[in-house]
């Protein structure tokens, strides 16, 4: 029996080169390599939430056209199941206090480790073209809407060492989760419903919400880098 080495660079050596760069041009003392391990296992792991998701509330109970299956179905079960495992990640975990950028650039590390899980399965059905190409794509697309919840996540816990708990506002970090969530749910909804309804332009459009979406996360970055 051989070994397939296209197989192992292709389902992990792309996505370790991937993890050596945003380590390596992350903040001084950001992240340690542990954080990354833990943050990408429980990448894996949230794709068996997601699976469990659909096994409690069936597709079958739910009358769905194309945007209720990408927007309502797919991209809320996958996001929550990604969020929960990096509360997980956050509350126990990894024990010290993380600085705001680094729970955003985690939050992207838990959806990194969820798309890489995710291309396995991509692999099995479809072959290795498709996981060499879903490493460029669908990968980091998982990545930037782990990041897009992870901000407003870093945003609000930062926001809570400014206000009064004793007034309503204490409840305000949920209010910036909500967004999160509500944004990465928006932005893996329209990834997918452009690669189903798009056509011939889909691609074009993927790889402009792609450069949208390192934008976006280029703009998150300075608001968080400076917040202790």
């Amino acid at each position: 029996m051989s070994i397939d080495f296209t197989l192992i660079f292709y389902s992990i050596g792309i996505p370790f080169i991937y993890l050596l760069l945003l380590y390596g041009f992350s903040q001084k003392n950001l992240l340690e390599k542990g954080d990354l391990i833990r943050a990408v296992f429980l990448g894996f792991i949230s794709t068996i939430f997601t699976t469990y998701s659909y096994a409690a509330f069936p597709v079958e109970w739910f009358e769905l056209d194309m945007f209720d299956k990408y927007f309502k179905q797919v991209a809320v079960r996958e996001e929550l199941s990604k969020f929960f495992a990096f509360l997980i990640l956050v509350n126990f975990s990894i024990k010290r206090k993380l600085k705001p950028l680094a729970l955003m650039y985690l939050c992207g590390i838990v959806g990194f480790g969820f798309g890489v899980q995710e291309n396995m399965i991509y692999y099995h059905r479809y072959g290795i073209d498709t996981l060499f190409s879903r490493n460029f794509t669908s990968l980091l697309a998982h990545t930037i809407f782990g990041m897009f919840t992870g901000y407003w996540f870093a945003l609000g816990k930062a926001k809570l060492k400014e206000i009064n708990l004793d007034s309503l506002a204490k409840y305000q970090p949920y209010f910036y989760t909500g967004i999160g969530l509500l944004s990465s749910i928006a932005f893996h909804g329209l990834w997918n419903y452009n690669l189903g309804s798009s056509g011939w332009a889909a691609e074009s459009i993927m790889y402009l919400m792609m450069v949208m979406g390192f934008l976006i996360i280029g703009i998150y970055n300075n608001n968080l880098k400076n917040i202790k």
